[in-house]
């Protein structure tokens, strides 16, 4: 009896170590920077209501993250066979732990609800479904081969929806400014969205063979490296023109904003200019593997501590 239970309490750990694995934190902690960005442009932030914010937009994100790699196993089988093998080591335990995922990010949103932080809970409500919508479309019949990465005005829509709704979720966190200061501020929001979305483009390409392969019309699939990085800077490079004009003129914490995501988009910029150099096929994933994650870490921190500093 004692070692079927040792043996049960090992199968749960190695399970529960494979889905914390499998949430890809690598990826997923720079999103809180999102959040933090968007309560220093609104002002001081509440700390509670901050803490909460972070903490429910990270189980959302690990939920996220394993929707994503279960309706992807085919695409991932080749290229990354570990990521489906973390969650597939007992799918009952697996379903349940999603399951506390979900029931947890919805409780959070609810207490952020009940503490009177609309803005804030609509801001993780609006991240957690345009994640979710990018790998499982619940909206529709089919929700795997309808998931809207497969088509480019999906791909593009769900990820800037899911990184402008962490900047509302962030502003939430200040309580001050209201609706007024929140459409202030919104171009600059969808803004920086757009160019973590250029950037987010140009990785993507590292799945493009294999989506091609499959015969999925994602935009990967149909741009290819070196395009999706060329398409990519062309919208980071405009993207540079909005904070600075839609800033003019205004009194408030516009102006520090733009300036904090110039600097962050032109890190972006950079980095895709680079993603455009035609580089061997194993080369070319190696530093699409490495080189945007170390971008988007650093250039929206370079965001928040020009935030900080205003």
């Amino acid at each position: 009896m004692t070692r079927v239970t040792t043996t049960r309490r090992s199968a749960l750990g190695a399970t529960l170590r494979g889905a914390w694995r499998a949430a890809r934190w690598r990826k997923n902690l720079p999103l809180a920077l999102l959040v933090l960005g968007g309560a220093l442009a609104a002002g001081a932030p509440r700390g509670a209501t901050l803490a909460l914010t972070l903490l429910t937009t990270m189980v959302a994100a690990a939920f996220m993250t394993h929707v994503n790699i279960l309706t992807d196993a085919e695409l991932d089988r080749r290229d990354k066979p570990h990521l489906i093998a973390w969650l597939v080591r007992d799918p009952a335990a697996t379903r349940r732990i999603m399951a506390g995922e979900l029931l947890a990010t919805g409780l959070g949103i609810a207490t952020l609800l009940a503490f009177g932080a609309w803005t804030a809970a609509l801001g993780v409500l609006g991240f957690a479904a345009a994640s979710v919508l990018y790998s499982y479309n619940f909206l529709a019949r089919d929700p795997v081969g309808r998931r809207w990465k497969v088509s480019a005005s999906g791909h593009a829509a769900s990820v800037t929806l899911g990184y402008t709704s962490l900047w509302i979720a962030g502003y939430g966190c200040a309580g001050a400014g209201g609706l007024t200061g929140l459409l202030a501020l919104a171009p600059h929001f969808i803004a920086a969205s757009l160019s973590e979305y250029a950037l987010f483009l140009a990785e993507s390409a590292i799945d493009g063979r294999a989506e091609r392969e499959r015969g999925l019309p994602t935009l990967a699939a149909r741009l290819g490296r070196i395009w999706s990085a060329r398409v990519g800077l062309l919208a980071a490079g405009v993207t540079l023109l909005v904070p600075p004009l839609w800033a003019d003129g205004d009194p408030g914490r516009a102006p520090a904003l733009a300036l904090a995501l110039v600097a962050g988009g032109t890190v972006r910029a950079l980095t895709i200019l680079v993603l455009c150099v035609e580089l061997p096929a194993p080369v070319d994933r190696r530093v699409r593997s490495a080189l945007p994650d170390l971008c988007f870490f650093g250039a929206r921190a370079l965001t928040v501590v020009a935030l900080a500093l205003a």
